[in-house]
């Protein structure tokens, strides 16, 4: 691959028509950056098979607020060199148990701590999204969807419903 074009939070680059774009949607405070040149030697810090590939770059995501709980998402996309990645924008949960996620052409909600119990969680999105993936529920559980639409903005429930 060749060395990124870096915008704001979203690192792009392309090479042989395929393209990788890469997007940091959290910590909101991170900055984005490459590193192209060696802090030691080329040997010492890639593996051995990975010498021999064109991209021996780096891509650094660095929050400096020096916070002790951090949490990162980035989003990966592949793509044709000539198709633009479709654009990401974190969400979070407004109700019930924490959630986190993203929102490009679909919704990817997932709790912010792994194992923690479930009862419900409520978040907004564009209305245009239509498609949801939920991750960290209670397997087998019932569930009902709310789903309420106010202008240009849908806000999705999900509880576990009482059996």
């Amino acid at each position: 691959m060749n060395p990124p074009t870096i915008s704001g939070n979203t690192a792009r680059s392309a090479a042989g028509g395929q393209a990788l774009t890469v997007q940091s949607l959290m910590p909101a405070a991170a900055t984005l950056y490459e590193q192209h040149f060696w802090t030691s030697s080329p040997s010492q810090e890639f593996q051995t098979p990975s010498i021999l590939e064109t991209a021996n770059d780096r891509l650094i995501i660095e929050d400096k607020s020096e916070l002790l709980d951090v949490r990162y998402l980035t989003v990966l996309q592949s793509s044709d060199a000539n198709v633009a990645a479709d654009p990401a924008t974190a969400i979070h949960s407004i109700a019930g148990t924490d959630f986190d996620g993203w929102v490009g052409n679909t919704a990817v909600v997932f709790p912010t701590t792994l194992g923690q119990a479930f009862s419900s969680t409520t978040y907004t999105v564009p209305s245009t999204i239509t498609r949801h993936m939920v991750t960290g529920s209670t397997p087998g559980a019932p569930y009902t969807v709310g789903v309420a639409a106010n202008g240009g903005t849908t806000t999705v429930t999900l509880p576990l419903v009482a059996g």
